[in-house]
């Protein structure tokens, strides 16, 4: 079965906000699949394994900082 750019947006949309996240990286997770799919690749299936990945990680954990010009993130991820 195939999906349209815009059905994999909006449900990527759905899954990041079902997993927790707000509205706005919602949004950007979404724009971000459908680039994905656009361009060949499996926007799709990067965000369920990255999803999966995050599950057990505190939110606070995913952010990202910024420290001496490098970023990195809390939770080593």
């Amino acid at each position: 079965m195939t999906y349209s750019l815009n059905e994999a947006d909006v449900t990527a949309k759905k899954a990041a906000r079902g997993a927790g996240y707000s509205w706005g990286v919602a949004e950007d997770t979404g724009k971000a699949v459908r680039f994905l799919c656009q361009n060949g690749l499996d926007g799709c299936g990067a965000l369920a394994a990255l999803l999966g990945e995050m599950d057990d990680i505190a939110k606070d954990q995913q952010m990202p900082e910024r420290e001496e010009g490098v970023w990195s993130v809390r939770g080593g991820v």
